[in-house]
């Protein structure tokens, strides 16, 4: 049963239902206390897993604590060695990532990395997972270039040991676009994240979050290259999939001011306003939620409405917006 709950609660986090996942999770997490020892391996995963979810909503601090009372668990019951405390550090540098801690962050992925080599040898998927994830930690510190190289060589690592149409892979095609976008190099940064839509539609078909990041990804890389209908097409479905799926997730109401910012280069002043109001009200309530290297989001959101009355000869409102400008949080 506890195994059933488990399956099922990734199956919801997979699917972006992150309270029904974080709820299935706390019922295996109680069944599995029942039915084991207090320092079982089986509880250690069960808070683990929890602890990513909650991570995923925002609940920080909660997923930090449950993830130290795992590796403490771990490191009682498991070898000095072991893939699943390289697993917690993993999560733990995640989470550090997320409150904006990139040097301890950096820290624990160096670590499981470490161990990770030790258990795996040079390469393995877990190996290309960290490697991805502390490419994002490069992005947060503005460190493109090394970013960059790093995305790809996690990338070339999940080529050569996944299926060339792999969730992995498109994972690593769309950070690879993201991080070509903030380099300004457009081009290349469509192709990548129009590859990575592709093979996410194949793999998990149209209404599941990823597809909506890579849409909302490639509306930004159409709009800055000034290519707006197109833009538009694409961050409309973004916004209608995640409206669907995770309504209210931050990245629901960043995907309305992105809308809204398109509709406004466009010149279409009456349709951009109520989503870009919309979008950054969403967000400034749900701030606790948003991952700290994801905050340029909110002040994206004022700059949008700053622009907005400005292109429509309302001073004192371009004024009003502007002083959120220096206090976004």
């Amino acid at each position: 049963m506890a195994v059933s709950l488990f399956n099922l609660a990734n199956v919801l986090a997979a699917e972006g239902k992150l309270s029904d996942s974080e709820a299935m999770h706390r019922d295996a997490r109680k069944l599995r206390r029942k039915l084991f020892p207090k320092d079982h391996p089986d509880i250690a995963g069960s808070l683990n897993n929890l602890a990513g979810v909650l991570t995923q909503e925002g609940k920080f601090d909660e997923a930090k604590n449950l993830e130290n009372e795992t590796l403490a668990m771990q490191k009682k019951v498991l070898p000095e060695i072991h893939p699943d405390i390289a697993g917690t550090l993993v999560n733990i540098a995640a989470t550090l990532w997320s409150q904006g801690r990139y040097p301890e962050a950096n820290e624990k992925f160096e670590q499981a990395l470490d161990m990770q080599k030790k258990v795996f040898g040079d390469e393995s998927p877990e190996i290309a997972t960290t490697i991805h994830d502390m490419a994002d930690v490069l992005v947060s510190e503005n460190k493109l270039d090394e970013a960059l190289a790093t995305h790809q060589k996690a990338l070339a690592m999940r080529q050569k040991l996944l299926d060339n149409e792999h969730p992995d892979v498109a994972a690593s095609l769309n950070s690879i676009a993201e991080v070509l976008m903030e380099l300004g190099k457009l081009g290349e940064a469509e192709s990548s994240v129009r590859a990575a839509l592709e093979m996410r539609q194949k793999l998990v078909g149209d209404d599941n979050p990823f597809v909506a990041e890579s849409l909302a990804d490639l509306g930004e890389i159409l709009e800055r290259q000034g290519k707006l209908p197109d833009a538009e097409t694409n961050s409309q479905a973004a916004l209608a999939m995640r409206e669907q799926i995770t309504p209210e997730s931050w990245l629901t109401f960043d995907s309305r001011s992105q809308l809204g910012g398109i509709l406004l280069a466009e010149n279409k002043y009456t349709a951009a306003e109520p989503l870009l109001l919309a979008g950054y009200e969403g967000m400034k309530k749900r701030e606790a939620t948003i991952p700290v290297p994801n905050h340029s989001h909110l002040t994206d959101a004022i700059q949008r409405l700053v622009r907005l009355y400005e292109a429509t000869s309302q001073p004192g409102k371009a004024a009003e917006w502007k002083t959120n400008l220096s206090a976004p949080n």
